[in-house]
C-alpha cells in the first residue's frame, strides 16, 4: 500500500513519550504503531457494526411453523394449483374484486 496522505496531529509532550515507549516495545516507528493502532480501531468499528446487525436479525427472527406443517401446506397448494391448471376446479376468488380492494388500500 503506497502511503500518500499525511495528517499533523499534535501530542503532548507526555503522550508523544508513551506513544514512543509503546512503538520501541512493539519495535516500530511512532508512525506504524499509530497508523496500526487506528486501523485496529476502523476494524473494531466495522465489527461491532456487524454485531449490532447481527443482533437486531437476532432479534427479528420469525416465529415459523414447524417444517412439516409448512410442507403440508406446500403440498396441498401445489396440489390445488396443478387442478386449477388443468381446469377440473375453479378459483373460488373473484380476481376482479380482489384487484379493485388492492388498489383501494393503497
Amino acid at each position: 500500500m503506497t502511503l500518500t496522505k499525511r495528517v499533523p496531529v499534535l501530542f503532548s509532550p507526555e503522550e508523544y513519550n508513551k506513544l514512543k515507549d509503546l512503538a520501541k516495545k512493539k519495535k516500530k516507528p511512532v508512525g506504524s504503531f499509530i497508523r496500526e493502532s487506528i486501523e485496529g480501531t476502523l476494524k473494531a468499528e466495522e465489527q461491532k457494526k456487524r454485531l449490532q446487525s447481527f443482533a437486531r436479525l437476532k432479534a427479528m427472527e420469525l416465529n415459523l411453523p414447524e417444517w412439516e406443517a409448512v410442507e403440508e401446506f406446500l403440498k396441498e397448494w401445489r396440489t390445488e394449483e396443478l387442478l386449477r391448471s388443468a381446469g377440473k376446479i375453479k378459483l373460488d376468488i373473484d380476481l376482479k374484486k380482489s384487484r379493485e380492494s388492492r388498489d383501494i388500500n393503497r
